[in-house]
């Protein structure tokens, strides 16, 4: 079959076009060909391999109500049609569709109608109009007390649903344990309820336990899709019940507002094929289950989330495209979990903000126009009465807008699998009303902070700061604060030394380069020279010391002795898995690292980032300090340079404290694996991979650069390389340099060093 994206005319109805009602029968058409209408629905899976699948059905418009597959109809081939389309919203027109069993099938050049008039208002979900959704930026719909029925399934073998129906009442609706009741009712404080269908209409068969029906299908499940086994579950219902319409004879009972249930979960026995884990349909009523994944808490709230419009979440963060997408751990919206009872977390700042749970103790912040610094707590401190902001939305003017929240572990949230009492940056679309993919960008600690880069296409860019964390008070807090740009000199680099130099200009709140050099990391002859601009020309020394890989570690510590003065600027390193994102952390201490492998409090952080690897024996590029490391001539200093995984190569064979490289400056000594961070137990003989960048600091009245005397100390600067700043997870990080700004606004500063003009530098 050609490609639908050539064939497909795309007609997106308005005013008085096609009627978007249901329709008790199919339209007809030219040449009596059937028009068939129906309401398109997404469909997401999750597989046991992690993996993720989204397929859009449709919900027929007619007496049944069927959920057919759309054949013919690939997201691939049609993305000027499939954006259009709206879970639970869209009414689409196919002329000339036929319908089997299981599909619509849509012939090639048809051209497909798209009505998105039809308000979600008309489903049981209590939603604000269009306009207080923008007025408060918030979708306030998840509210009330909403029905739910679940399905038993036992098939022409017998083989059933493992759980019992009593024991499936239990673990969805029952008093004792966690589950989709409890959990739910926790997370919204009690704004959001589901409770078991107890009663049908009285002509329709008893319900088996409180909210559970069992379904006989003539059918063997083991082999069968979980759409067929769906399908035939549906099909004896229908006989069950006597009518049409699933279940119980409710036309379109799901958007009926006498239905006596909002949602059904329908849970099948073992032996379906596909590895599929569980499914829900976006801003819909239906979720699937695979036996007893029914039971399991993270998919009951996961796949129902799914039905009150929230999408996945993401992990920016992640090494693996799949994690990118889907493993967010700060909240359901991520990963599944095969537990019953737990684990007890909620949302993660995005969703929460679409839910409007918390809309009373949730603040917008604007920046340019506004900045915000306050003290956060968790949603699980939401009801405390000292708590007063537990959500920020950072609002940029765009589709995509910015979450923030202090991921409080404890309460109703105290399984959280990531973050846990970490300030956790959010991105997401749709401005926070609609169904969208967020994204988990930053996961901060005490001091930590977060850029957001071009903000609102503003040109300029938004910190995100953290300053304590307390977690011994009740609430627990953190202090946060959000600005853009600049509001002082202090927030700029400052150095008498260095032409690079900038101030801040308080009518734009923007640091400004002071008027020299251009500050391109090049040196333009006849503009500039080394003395008047030496940040642009002048070049670190190296010292190697080896890339014979003997094996990997997360870690080395190591020893570096001075011959001559001179300032450590950065590191390049040896990580092995090219392509890999890492997560690498500089300390250093004056002195040897004998004895000082596990005492974490006698070391100083100087750096926190994340790296792509170049691959093994490649040399990886660090960012160079912030503050470079001045060691006196004769002085000895120790380095602990570690990853979180076990990615760092090393060489073996020497032993510790042997001298294994130098030059005329610095001599470098063989160290030990130390796992991260700080871990007891290190490994002996490891001589650390790569290079070590430094500048020799010539003492002031000394001749240099034919014989002219400069009168100071002569540096070299290293050029800084666009690297993103994180965040340990267990140690508290540096504050992160403010970014500079040319005056006008094309060029982005990097980080510079701080020295002052005939003074020695400064020493650790």
């Amino acid at each position: 079959m050609r490609p639908l994206s050539t064939l497909v005319t795309l007609a997106v109805l308005s005013g008085a076009a096609l009627c978007a009602e249901s329709t008790s029968q199919n339209l007809r058409g030219a040449n009596n060909q059937d028009i068939i209408q129906c309401t398109t629905l997404r469909k997401h899976i999750q597989y046991e391999s992690g993996a993720l699948e989204h397929i859009w059905e449709c919900e027929m418009l007619d007496s049944n109500g069927d959920i057919l597959a759309l054949d013919g109809l690939d997201e691939l081939d049609n993305p000027e049609i499939m954006k259009e389309f709206e879970s639970g919203i869209s009414i689409i027109t196919i002329p000339g569709g036929i319908v089997d069993e299981s599909s619509i099938q849509i012939p090639p050049g048809t051209n497909i109608l798209i009505d998105n008039r039809n308000s979600i208002s008309q489903r049981r979900l209590n939603q604000n109009s269009t306009e207080n959704l923008r007025t408060y930026g918030h979708r306030k719909l998840i509210e009330g007390t909403r029905r739910v029925l679940a399905i038993r399934v036992i098939d022409a073998d017998g083989v059933s649903t493992t759980s019992s129906a009593y024991e499936m009442t239990d673990k969805i609706f029952g008093s004792k344990g966690n589950n989709l009741v409890s959990q739910y009712k926790a997370c919204s404080y009690g704004k959001l309820n589901f409770a078991p269908t107890r009663a049908l209409k009285e002509a329709d068969p008893l319900l088996t336990t409180a909210g559970v029906y069992e379904v006989r299908i003539p059918v063997r499940v083991q082999g069968m899709t979980e759409s067929q086994v769906r399908t035939e579950v549906t099909n004896q219902l229908r006989k069950d019940f006597a009518v049409t319409g699933l279940p119980g004879g409710y036309k379109n009972f799901h958007m009926d507002a006498s239905s006596p249930f909002d949602h059904v979960m329908y849970c099948l026995p073992p032996g379906t094929s596909g590895g599929w884990l569980a499914s829900g349909y976006e801003n819909s009523w239906l979720t699937t289950f695979n036996d007893q994944w029914c039971n399991f808490l993270s998919a009951q709230m996961h796949e129902i989330s799914h039905n009150l419009n929230n999408h996945h979440s993401g992990d920016a963060l992640a090494t693996s495209a799949l994690a990118q997408k889907y493993g967010d751990q700060s909240g359901y919206m991520g990963s599944l979990y095969g537990e019953e009872n737990g684990p007890l977390m909620c949302f993660n700042a995005a969703k929460s903000w679409q839910l409007g749970w918390y809309d009373d103790k949730a603040v917008i912040v604007s920046p340019p126009s506004s900045s915000w610094s306050g003290r956060m707590m968790g949603i699980s401190d939401y009801s405390n009465s000292s708590t007063q902001t537990v959500l920020l939305k950072l609002e940029t003017g765009m589709d995509e807008d910015y979450y923030i929240n202090f991921n409080r572990k404890s309460g109703i949230n105290r399984d959280v699998r990531e973050g846990g009492d970490q300030v956790l940056v959010i991105m997401q679309g749709k401005n926070g009303i609609g169904y969208s993919e967020s994204k988990q960008l930053a996961r901060l600690s005490s001091r930590g902070s977060y850029e957001i880069l071009n903000f609102g296409g503003s040109g300029r860019s938004v910190k995100v700061k953290v300053g304590s964390i307390n977690t011994l008070t009740s609430p627990g807090y953190a202090d946060v604060t959000v600005e853009m740009g600049c509001t002082s000199d202090s927030h700029c680099e400052r150095d008498a030394m260095f032409a690079c130099s900038s101030f801040c200009n308080q009518n734009t709140n923007t640091c400004e380069m002071k008027a020299g050099c251009n500050c391109d990391y090049a040196c333009n002859a006849g503009i500039e020279n080394i003395f008047e601009c030496p940040s642009d020309c002048l070049d670190p020394q190296t010292l190697e010391t080896s890339m014979a890989n003997n094996g990997v570690h997360a870690g080395n510590m190591f020893d570096v002795q001075a011959q001559k003065e001179v300032q450590i600027t950065n590191f390049e390193i040896n990580v092995q898995s090219e392509g890999k994102y890492v997560n690498a952390y500089v300390y250093t201490k004056v002195g040897g690292y004998s004895g000082f492998e596990s005492v974490e409090n006698a070391w100083r952080l100087l750096q926190t980032v994340r790296v792509k690897s170049e691959g093994e024996n490649k040399l990886t590029k660090l960012p160079s300090l912030s503050n470079p490391i001045a060691i006196p001539a004769g002085r000895r200093q120790s380095f602990y340079i570690t990853l979180e995984s076990n990615d760092m190569v090393f060489t073996g064979g020497q032993s510790s404290g042997a001298l294994f490289a130098s030059d005329d400056n610095v001599e470098f000594f063989v160290g030990s694996g130390v796992m991260f961070p700080f871990v007891a137990g290190g490994l002996p003989q490891r001589a650390f991979n790569g290079r070590i960048k430094y500048v020799e600091v010539t003492p002031v009245g000394v001749a240099t650069l034919s014989g002219v005397a400069t009168g100071q100390n002569d540096i070299r600067p290293l050029v800084q390389e666009p690297f993103v700043a994180i965040k340990p997870p267990s140690v508290s990080a540096e504050k992160k340099k403010v970014k500079k700004e040319s005056m006008n606004g094309r060029h982005q500063r990097r980080p510079r060093r701080r020295f002052r003009r005939g003074s020695l530098l400064r020493h650790v």
